[in-house]
């Protein structure tokens, strides 16, 4: 089977798979109107936002955020438990410290969720942050610094796209794991190895599973380089050699790294 025959059955089977994402998602939408109905009160400081168990631990007083700083009535900078509503519709349960969220919270915003530490007013610490799209969901769950993907990581998209490991700045860095299950052209490939700042640079393997190959070697800025080790599909040895005149040189290339699209939220 040439590589036309392959390009043509990964189209084939990434419009099933987009048929059948937007099914899932039109599901998923109508849950949404349903659910967490709670967060969508239109008063700043709602005691509805709050279950009978938060109201007992909650301070449920009158407070005013100015300039992007939640105070009291009296004038005081807010550190405890609240819960507020925000003038574009977002919500926020959790603790805060000196007028900013900080501490472990919960945030609803209009296409998305996030739940875990905070830290001046942004995410940081752990936690798990869900976007919604009109193919599905794309979910982050790990480590952040400061509003920023930092640490270690899950990702994965609303395709079925997914990385997992160490990441620095939004991007992956470091050593990871990176799985295109839908590449129009090619089928699915995985790349598991090391990143610097969302680019294949270091020691690492490639599998194309559509042809069955793996290749094991040297990656600088992207690209193959040097020699590499050639493993069929039963993960065989093959031989070992220089990528110049391989064929598959292109397809693996065709992978070329991270792109900004497949890591954003």
């Amino acid at each position: 089977m040439n590589i036309k025959c392959f390009s043509l059955y990964a189209l084939t089977l990434c419009f099933i798979f987009k048929s059948l994402s937007l099914i899932i998602a039109a599901e998923h939408q109508s849950n949404i109107n349903g659910v967490n109905a709670r967060n969508m009160k239109s008063s700043k400081d709602d005691r509805s936002l709050l279950t009978p168990d938060e109201e007992k631990i909650f301070d449920t007083s009158v407070k005013i955020m100015t300039n992007g700083t939640l105070f009291t009535s009296d004038g005081r900078k807010f550190s405890g438990k609240s819960a507020y509503v925000f003038s574009d519709g977002s919500s926020y349960i959790g603790d805060w410290k000196n007028g900013k969220r900080d501490g472990s919270g919960y945030s609803k915003f209009r296409n998305g969720e996030f739940s875990g530490h905070w830290g001046n007013d942004t995410y940081h610490g752990k936690g798990i942050i869900t976007v919604y799209t009109q193919f599905g969901n794309r979910v982050y769950n790990g480590e952040w610094q400061y509003g920023k993907r930092q640490g270690k990581g899950d990702y994965s998209s609303e395709f079925g796209n997914s990385y997992r490991g160490e990441w620095k700045n939004n991007l992956p860095h470091g050593f990871g794991t990176f799985e295109e299950k839908y590449n129009i052209v090619n089928g699915s490939g995985v790349f598991c190895g090391w990143w610097n700042e969302g680019v294949r640079n270091g020691k690492g393997k490639f599998t194309l599973h559509m042809i069955g190959k793996a290749y094991d070697g040297q990656w600088r800025e992207g690209k193959a380089y040097g020699n590499f080790k050639f493993y069929d599909r039963e993960g065989n040895l093959m031989k070992t050699g220089p990528l110049d005149g391989e064929n598959y040189l292109q397809l693996i290339e065709s992978y070329s790294n991270i792109r900004k699209g497949f890591v954003e939220l």
